[in-house]
């Protein structure tokens, strides 16, 4: 949807809104640390770590 819209293929004043049922979370916690970021141990926990 969002790359329809962004080419113009989509108006989203007339678009049935869909919500998202499944996601995952995704973390990089060297990324985090270096802007000083404290992940909660509760996202670690449950998030796909990118981490490289």
């Amino acid at each position: 949807m969002a790359a329809a819209f962004l080419n113009g293929n989509l108006d989203l004043a007339t678009t049935n809104i869909q919500r998202v049922g499944v996601f995952d979370y995704f973390i990089n916690r060297a990324g985090a640390a270096a802007q000083g970021i404290e992940l909660p141990q509760s996202l670690i926990d449950r998030a796909i770590d990118q981490t490289p």
